[in-house]
């Protein structure tokens, strides 16, 4: 019972900043790296931190309960995260060696690998859709559902 009411006291004292902070945000006023940096984790037992972390309990909570009842919903995410995984299995596909000790240790050097990869993937995946595209518009948009393109994603590389 104490724990219900510190809860629900630090809701209501920090509700009114968090608000203040998401209107910050809409408005251009601030940006989110300045917003995370003045309240985030360093801002432990500040009122508008202890609202945020409620917040994000609460919609944690909505989701999983969404996950757990919703059939349709459940697909969705799922089907979400396999097309992360087929992503990052072009992107082992087109790097599959090792980076080399001598290599990528320096944060430039990390960023400048990463930023290459992404690229190369990135052109593979525009490369698919165009390719896609060309099928699409040589059948006929009719030919193929748009609930079936939705779930397309162009990430294929066997043919690469």
């Amino acid at each position: 019972m104490v724990e219900r009411i510190r809860i629900s006291r630090a809701a209501r004292q920090g509700w009114d900043g968090l608000l203040h902070l998401v209107l910050s945000l809409k408005a251009g006023d601030g940006s989110a790296a300045t917003i995370i940096e003045r309240h985030g984790s360093a801002a432990r037992g500040m009122p508008v931190y202890e609202a945020g972390t409620l917040l994000g309990k609460v919609l944690r909570s909505l989701f999983l309960l969404d996950y757990l009842v919703k059939p349709a919903f459940r697909r969705e995410v799922h089907r979400n995260l396999a097309q992360g995984e087929s992503m990052h299995q072009l992107q082992r596909a087109i790097f599959a060696g090792r980076i080399e000790a001598k290599h990528g240790r320096s944060l430039r050097e990390v960023a400048a690998i990463s930023g290459a990869l992404t690229l190369l993937t990135n052109i593979i995946m525009a490369w698919n859709t165009a390719a896609m595209q060309q099928v699409v518009t040589r059948d006929g948009a009719d030919s193929f559902p748009p609930t079936h393109l939705a779930r397309i994603a162009p990430v294929a590389f066997g043919h690469i």
